[in-house]
């Protein structure tokens, strides 16, 4: 003997055990308690309004140091950092060779000269010789 059963009585069965049997029965949940809350009064002062950025600051004047010439540095009178004004002596090179290069160029001045001297003289003489009769030409 066959049972037949229709198709949307076997689905709403399936669905019923299904809904059914997947739960466990949980155990009475114990009374909520109430949370503990901590409470402050207020406390009153005076504050200072600040904001933070991040960023960079400048100086309002500031400048770059550039030698215009090369040697070394002997003296440095002024701290860096520190505010100088217009005028003031910032670093002391070391004269020696500038001194020389200076005397250089004295000595070459001296030696044109007296070159000079020299072909002014040779010319004043060459003038008499030619004059004289009875010199070579």
């Amino acid at each position: 003997m066959t049972v037949r059963v229709p198709f949307a009585s076997l689905v709403l069965l399936l669905s019923f055990a299904a809904a059914t049997g997947c739960h466990r029965a949980s155990p009475a949940a114990p009374a909520a308690q109430p949370p503990v809350v901590t409470v402050a009064k207020p406390v009153q002062r005076e504050i200072t309004d600040y904001v933070d950025f991040t960023g960079r600051t400048d100086a309002v004047s500031s400048v770059d140091i550039r030698a215009r010439v090369t040697g070394y540095i002997v003296q440095m009178p002024f701290r860096e950092g520190s505010e100088v004004k217009a005028g003031d002596l910032l670093f002391e090179i070391d004269p020696r060779p500038y001194q020389a290069q200076f005397d250089h160029s004295q000595a070459v001045v001296a030696e044109n000269e007296a070159a000079l001297k020299l072909a002014i003289a040779n010319n004043i003489r060459a003038k008499n010789l030619s004059r004289t009769p009875g010199a070579i030409s």
